[in-house]
């Protein structure tokens, strides 16, 4: 009898895993990289773009970046026709407009940037002309 008991408590004790409500992801995943910097170069005007999350990102609180662009190894500004946005593919929608703050030559902070829920996100940026996109660049985030 007391064999079994033991066997039971055992079996409990290592079948037992973490709550769900205690996997909470709080920091940010990328793929591809450690998420908290990530550089992409716009092809049309060979900026470069470097993405830095200055926040934890999670699908519960509102997420904050800095984009710097550079040219040339300087920092240069963007075309004023721009366009920053977040789209979940697999899902098909998006999310509410990112606030852009041009805060110096190339530099922009991002605010107001909210993951509705978890999974697979991208902070897409584009370069416009009118309604047609000229060029894009893509920043993939897993939440």
């Amino acid at each position: 009898m007391k064999i079994l008991l033991l066997v039971f408590i055992f079996s409990a004790l290592i079948s037992c895993g973490k709550s769900p409500l205690q996997m909470k992801k709080t920091g940010l995943e990328t793929s591809g990289n450690t998420g908290l910097e990530s550089t992409k170069t716009l092809k049309t005007t060979q900026h470069s773009l470097s993405l830095t999350w200055l926040s934890p990102v999670n699908s519960t609180d509102e997420a904050h970046a800095l984009l710097i662009a550079k040219k040339n190894g300087s920092a240069s500004d963007l075309p004023e026709q721009i366009k920053i946005f977040l789209w979940m593919p697999t899902m098909g929608h998006g999310s509410s407009p990112i606030t852009v703050k041009k805060i110096g030559t190339g530099l922009y902070d991002l605010s107001q940037i909210y993951f509705i829920m978890d999974g697979f996100w991208q902070l897409r940026i584009q370069l416009k002309n009118n309604n047609e996109t000229l060029d894009e660049e893509i920043f993939e985030i897993n939440i």
